[in-house]
């Protein structure tokens, strides 16, 4: 890639949201089967004249990020991150990826997200090939990524993302529910909550009430729910107690059994 020294890694967005025009970014997301030691040996051999070999190479093959499928066809993915505290590739990503027309695509074999349930084709990976599958693009131009200041959304990984519809005024949105970030992030001591609204792709975090989840809300389950005709989101964590954010006040609570 003619930007790859350029573009090779990380940066927090400067706005609310940052389109980022990096084509390496983009190549990345359209090659989701290149780690990030493949994205270097790629481009620049034995690292041998990299002086910031150290530094972790963008890349998209990543575990603990979520894929929605929208109604109107486009697939947000949000978060994640690559590799694991150990490795000089560890990074936890803060971008929303939006990727039109998505369709299944070759997979990095420890990476593989499982498709959305709402995707409406046959999902099942071809018998004769032992490659994984991801949904995704193999098409720059179906590509639109968008970073942000770390202080609106901060690196986030094992979240869980719901779609909601607002029956108001009819805007789309998703919630961002959760996350385990660095050792030292504050979803560790708090859940956050934040809304990524669809028209604009702004980030909002939303100030919750009630009695929630505590931090570390990692690995859980959510599912949007009509509870006494109001939209909830109900989320399970892994211990098996499960709370309820009512969409419109936005006011937690325990699900008791």
């Amino acid at each position: 890639m003619d930007d790859y020294d350029q573009n090779k890694h990380f940066e927090f967005g400067t706005d609310n949201p940052t389109l980022m025009e990096k084509p390496f970014w983009k190549y990345m997301v359209c090659n989701p089967h290149l780690g990030a030691y493949d994205a270097r040996k790629e481009n620049n051999g034995d690292f041998v004249d990299d002086s910031n070999a150290w530094r972790p190479t963008w890349c998209f093959a990543r575990f603990g990020a979520t894929q929605t499928y929208l109604p109107d066809g486009r697939l947000i993915h949000i978060g994640g991150e690559h590799e694991d505290c150990y490795d000089s590739d560890f990074q936890i990503y803060n971008d929303v990826v939006v990727i039109r027309n998505p369709r299944m695509v070759r997979a990095h074999y420890m990476y593989s997200l499982p498709v959305p349930s709402n995707f409406p084709v046959e999902t099942k990976q071809n018998a004769a090939s032992l490659e994984p599958e991801i949904l995704g693009t193999s098409r720059p131009e179906d590509v639109t990524i968008y970073g942000y200041p770390e202080h609106v959304f901060p690196p986030t990984d094992f979240h869980t993302a719901t779609y909601v519809k607002n029956s108001d005024d009819e805007e789309d949105f998703i919630y961002i529910i959760g996350g385990l970030g660095y050792l030292n992030s504050s979803h560790r001591r708090e859940t956050h909550v934040y809304r990524l609204g669809l028209s604009d792709f702004r980030i909002h975090r939303m100030k919750t009430t009630g009695i929630g989840p505590l931090g570390c809300t990692e690995r859980h389950r959510a599912a949007l729910k009509i509870v006494g005709g109001r939209k909830m989101i109900e989320i399970c964590l892994k211990d098996h107690q499960c709370y309820r954010l009512d969409v419109e006040t936005v006011v937690w609570d325990t699900i008791s059994d």
